[in-house]
């Protein structure tokens, strides 16, 4: 049973999209830019859900250092 669960963590691009509220073209742009993490089977761009979750949160920590940075630069 637990196998069945973890395929719900391998996205496709479509699957992304949605998730993220942006077209597949921005997906596939990012995913072959390496912005996002991704794995290529093939002509196929998988993504691992934890690893999308992770490198949210990794890339809102970026941000908001970014933010605390300039914050304290402007004063």
């Amino acid at each position: 049973m637990e196998a069945a669960t973890n395929l719900h963590d391998i996205l496709c691009a479509d699957d992304v999209a949605t998730w993220f509220g942006v077209d597949r073209k921005t997906v596939y742009n990012a995913a072959s830019r390496g912005k996002i993490p991704c794995q290529r089977l093939g002509k196929r761009v998988l993504f691992s859900r934890p690893a999308l979750v992770a490198w949210l949160a990794c890339e809102s920590g970026s941000a908001r250092r970014m933010e605390a940075q300039n914050e304290r630069t402007t004063r």
